[in-house]
């Protein structure tokens, strides 16, 4: 999935948005990061970790961004170039972001548009399609365009989900 969409993309640095359950999260990252070219300074951030406060095991979560309007509104500072939804998230792992993260991707006039789904494999069963990439803007701009990543504004959401983490 990945060297399929770095190859739509380019080598032009990207936020990657990852809203997936805890197996979802690591893989994406990890593939992202072994399969993205090493010139510029990409970023995959989960929405686990951006978008609700909570500790470390998912406890006390607390939804940062409650409505459509506002997800967009975070998503836009950033900026966020490519979001994975992971359709395959198991019930534990479902979080309200979740639903949102699909309602602003599939917005009529959204500025999100899909670019592939892709396969995931879960307890060795392959579920067809359950990984579904979007990118901002077309591909065009996006090969060609070095968004300004808003590292302050990526550097806030995480470190206040650092501090609530240890204050529980």
């Amino acid at each position: 999935m990945v060297a399929d969409i770095n190859a739509k993309l380019g080598k032009a640095p990207q936020v990657w948005f990852i809203s997936a359950g805890e197996l979802g999260d690591g893989s994406a990252i990890a593939a992202i990061a072994l399969q993205s070219p090493r010139t510029g300074r990409s970023v995959v951030l989960r929405g686990s970790k951006v978008l609700v406060n909570q500790d470390w095991f998912g406890r006390n979560s607390q939804d940062l961004f409650p409505t459509v309007e506002k997800l967009r509104a975070v998503m836009d500072d950033i900026p966020v170039g490519v979001i994975i939804i992971d359709d395959a998230v198991s019930a534990r792992d479902l979080k309200p972001y979740h639903a949102r993260m699909k309602a602003m991707v599939g917005a009529k006039g959204s500025e999100w548009e899909p670019v592939g789904s892709y396969p995931v494999k879960r307890e060795n069963v392959v579920i067809p399609g359950a990984l579904h990439v979007y990118v901002r803007h077309s591909l065009q701009y996006l090969q060609t365009a070095h968004p300004e990543i808003n590292f302050a504004r990526i550097n806030a959401l995480v470190s206040s989900n650092v501090v609530y983490a240890r204050q529980r």
